[in-house]
């Protein structure tokens, strides 16, 4: 499947160049099938409802022939491998469970061999060393996010979980975990409130207003769904 896939979905990486994977837009839209809109609206439309950025998360591709207004014609949109896992989420499609596992593949083989040329160019003792020293340093920093009765934010209850703070807004939007208000701003709906904790807060402008922070419970809720839905796996999770 994985090969099937290479020929459908090419990427980028190579063991001289793995600094980064880029994967088509296009590609994956036309692997996908399903998708209501036109490529052309696809990618602005996912960018506009879930934040993804120019330069960071995707990059546009132009041809060579301009509008007759003089402007360059997108032909595609080259997508990091973390945005191509959350458009494959986002699809709800049996294809996209397989795209996305595919991107996982792809992701760990960059994984293996940036360790592998990493050992090569320095003594083996020393970076062992390196990251241990690293590993302490993180550990002591994080420890306090695994303490029970606690209530974090979004983005450190992405780092629990070990996905990305923009991957996890959008699955609980998806599944009714939560919405935007009309400041923007992300707020559980009142049926899965067990789940979450409100903090009330005041700013030195003297603006108050409220954030939403996720509870114990919420935390073991949502590694259970994401390790059903196989977007993490129960090992990466430490609660």
């Amino acid at each position: 499947m994985e090969q099937d896939l290479q020929n459908i979905i090419p990427h980028n990486f190579t063991k001289e160049n793995n600094s980064e994977i880029n994967l088509s837009g296009r590609d994956l839209y036309e692997y996908i099938g399903s998708i209501k809109v036109p490529f052309r609206q696809w990618i602005p439309k996912l960018v506009k409802d879930y934040g993804f950025q120019e330069g960071e998360d995707y990059k546009t591709v132009y041809g060579e022939n301009l509008t007759i207004e003089g402007e360059p014609i997108i032909v595609d949109y080259m997508l990091s491998i973390d945005m191509a896992k959350e458009l494959a989420i986002i699809q709800k499609s049996e294809k996209g469970k397989i795209a996305r596992q595919y991107f996982k593949n792809i992701e760990s083989k960059l994984k293996s061999t940036q360790v592998s040329n990493s050992l090569d160019t320095t003594q083996n003792n020393t970076k062992i060393s390196t990251y241990q020293a690293l590993d302490n340093n993180e550990n002591t920093i994080n420890s306090n996010l695994y303490t029970k009765n606690l209530n974090t934010n979004f983005r450190d209850t992405a780092k629990i979980l070990g996905v990305r703070e923009n991957l996890l807004v959008n699955w609980l939007l998806i599944n009714n975990y939560c919405y935007r208000n009309k400041k923007g701003e992300i707020r559980p709906y009142a049926k899965v409130m067990e789940y979450f904790t409100m903090k009330e807060f005041s700013a030195e402008s003297g603006h108050r207003g409220a954030q939403t922070l996720i509870n114990d419970k919420g935390r073991e809720q949502f590694k259970r769904m994401l390790i059903a839905e196989n977007i993490i796996k129960d090992d990466e999770v430490n609660l």
